[in-house]
């Protein structure tokens, strides 16, 4: 969802100049996502930190059934370069990760995609590149989310199997020790947590591997109690969320535990306990991670198909919340946008009975393909597959011999600049 916001020093400038007449403004439309150097090595199912202004991809796997990576890598987004560091002593996957004081905290995870979840904590320090074991999480789970607050770091959720947890405990790494704490009212794994202002906020997941969550659970550290928040718009797992300037990203995901990654960005502000839809994430995945810098949130890694046959992606995309509006940049006779060059939009109508209208826009040359797949990932119609010139789009898309449910189009286009997009939206058919 766009915004269009007229600030009150623009404003106040319009007056003081006296004018009167009817004015029409130059909206930029600036793309808040920009292609940064791959990871050295593509993974998914990993977690990432920033310490220093440097963000650090620890573990993850290459994919389902294969083993966790002990893989470290350092990105400094000043030079845009990745650098190998010292490997992680328990190589893992679906592991969580947390700074405090500089160093961190490499937490639970599993030996394996599917295997022997672990309660393994494990400390790094980027300034000597070494590595410390530290006492064990009390409750062995991976796929869990972790946060700091007030120098100590809250484990929350997670799963042991087919197993979701409640479980919530408190590392303190001043006496490097453990305190169970009260219980996440909804238990689940996948999720992703981020802290604002001393709150933590526990958002989505998979309460079991055939229902995906689209709850918001506020703890607040303090009074150790748990409050529910507005739904996220839209039940997913496993994604990432970021805190930027007192609002939380959440980027990515499934929509069902066999559907095709989405490109979903969608930010919750914890002041008013409300959703707002932005900007697709121009490569749909799931199973990434996600760090911020500089108020720019980072993502990277993660899968690029659906499960059981997951797909690692080396990919990291750099996401600016503060370019994702449009602001009046002057005062001109006539509008003059400045757009994305790719632009997917929602069928209508949806859901739909036996056709439906998919538009999208073009602003450069590009190769477009333009596929449905079903919600088990099979292709099921290539609509688009060609090189398309600028301009507004529409296909129809015939479903008339498909049963009714949950389909998906996937749009993948590269401009001959070199611009890269991956949107992924779901449809409905119910005749």
């Amino acid at each position: 969802m766009k915004k269009f916001i007229l600030s009150p020093a623009l404003l106040n400038g319009f007056v003081l100049t006296g004018l009167l007449c009817v004015m029409s403004a130059t909206m930029a439309q600036f793309n808040p996502w920009t292609d940064k150097a791959e990871m050295l090595k593509a993974r998914l199912n990993l977690t990432a930190c920033e310490v220093n202004g440097k963000i650090y991809s620890i573990g993850g796997t290459t994919g389902s059934g294969m083993p966790g990576l002990s893989t470290v890598e350092e990105y400094d987004p000043v030079t845009n370069s990745w650098t190998d560091k010292a490997e992680m002593p328990t190589a893992r996957t679906g592991l969580s990760a947390s700074v405090v004081n500089g160093k961190i905290y490499a937490i639970g995870g599993a030996l394996s995609w599917g295997g022997t979840v672990l309660t393994t904590v494990e400390e790094y320090d980027p300034s000597t590149n070494t590595w410390t074991t530290k006492a064990g999480m009390p409750t062995a789970r991976a796929n869990l989310s972790t946060c700091v607050v007030n120098g100590k770091i809250y484990a929350i959720g997670g799963t042991m199997g087919q197993t979701t947890f409640k479980a919530v405990e408190e590392y303190d790494p001043a006496t490097d020790s453990w305190t169970t704490k009260a219980d996440m009212p909804t238990a689940r794994g996948f999720l992703s947590a981020s802290t604002v202002n001393g709150k933590i906020y526990a958002i989505g997941g998979a309460e079991s591997q055939q229902k995906m969550s689209s709850e918001v659970e506020e703890y607040d550290p303090e009074s150790d109690n748990w409050i529910s928040k507005s739904d996220m718009a839209t039940a997913k797992a496993p994604f990432s969320s970021n805190a930027v300037n007192g609002k939380i990203y959440v980027i990515g995901g499934l929509l069902s535990s066999y559907s095709l990654p989405v490109s979903i960005v969608e930010e919750y502000d914890p002041a008013t306990d409300t959703w707002t839809e932005k900007t697709d994430m121009p490569t749909a995945r799931s199973f990434l991670s996600a760090s911020t810098v500089g108020g720019k949130v980072y993502v990277i890694g993660g899968s690029l198909t659906a499960a059981p046959s997951v797909l690692p992606t080396d990919a990291v995309q750099e996401y600016d919340p503060a370019a994702d509006t449009a602001i009046i940049t002057s005062v001109e006779s006539n509008i003059d946008m400045d757009p994305m060059p790719f632009v997917l939009h929602q069928n209508y109508p949806n859901p739909f009975h036996a056709s439906t209208s998919i538009h999208y826009k073009l602003n450069e040359n590009a190769y477009v393909k333009l596929t449905v797949y079903d919600l088990l990932g099979h292709e099921m119609q290539v609509l688009v597959n060609e090189k398309q010139s600028p301009g507004e789009y529409k296909v129809t898309f015939n479903a008339v011999n498909l049963a009714n449910g949950i389909y998906y189009y996937k749009m993948e286009a590269k401009s001959e600049s070199g611009h890269k997009y991956v949107g992924i939206k779901k449809l409905v058919l119910s005749k």
